[in-house]
């Protein structure tokens, strides 16, 4: 989400690299915050590492992640573009997470985030199929922001947004 706002132009892009940083600690941080409170049974369990399912190949798993990526970006770059009022855009994003979750949770564990699938899966040794988590979100949010920034430049005519905005997603 955070390279998907600094491509669109909703954040300065030399925050990108602080936010990145700050994200992929806070998603070890998490992993192991986990393995501490867990113990034994850390390695078991996988601290929540994100995986593919049985049927599902790395190639599939990767498409299927920048899919979604790339919607849950652009329902959120739009939402916070187009919809007045802060409950209203977290109903919309809200009810786009949970769709695109429940539909690819399955599948590949709905990561969407590349800090989110690294921590827990440091913490538990599981580093099965990592490229997938790190090449469909950044694709899908690179090519999710780019189609947002199209529609834009048809809506309004060039228009780039709010640099001051913020996505903690």
């Amino acid at each position: 989400m955070t390279v998907a706002h600094a491509a669109s132009g909703k954040i300065n892009r030399s925050r990108l690299v602080p936010y990145l940083s700050f994200q992929i600690v806070g998603g070890l941080f998490a992993g192991l915050t986990l393995r501490l409170i867990l113990g034994s049974t850390a390695s078991t369990v996988s601290l929540g590492s994100t995986k593919l399912a049985s049927s599902i190949n790395p190639t599939t798993g990767t498409i299927v992640e920048t899919v979604g990526t790339l919607a849950l970006v652009f329902v959120i770059l739009f939402t916070t573009d187009n919809v007045t009022g802060r409950k209203r855009q977290g109903l919309i994003v809200g009810t786009a997470l949970f769709i695109l979750i429940t539909l690819i949770g399955p599948l590949t564990g709905a990561s969407f985030n590349p800090a989110r699938s690294l921590g827990p899966a440091i913490a538990s040794g599981y580093l099965a199929d990592q490229l997938v988590y790190w090449v469909g979100p950044l694709s899908g949010g690179l090519t999710g922001a780019a189609l947002f920034n199209l529609v834009q430049r048809n809506q309004r005519g060039g228009g780039q947004g709010d640099k001051d905005s913020l996505c903690l997603c």
